[in-house]
């Protein structure tokens, strides 16, 4: 994931759009029947990304 990049200032407009595109992760990801379940959503920038949606395997 990387560390947290608090040198990187977001918008108002860039958050909501991350905060959108992030949430269409989790959505996808809850709609799909064979998909491992959600662990984390973050807009929080990390490393190259502006935000992050992880699914944590059940096994």
């Amino acid at each position: 994931m990387g560390a947290e990049r608090r040198s990187l200032v977001m918008s108002e407009e860039e958050k909501i759009n991350t905060a959108y595109h992030e949430a269409g992760h989790a959505i996808i990801g809850r709609l799909m029947p064979q998909h491992d379940p959600i662990h984390k959503v973050s807009i929080i920038p990390r490393g190259r990304a502006l935000g992050v949606t992880q699914f944590l395997p059940e096994e």
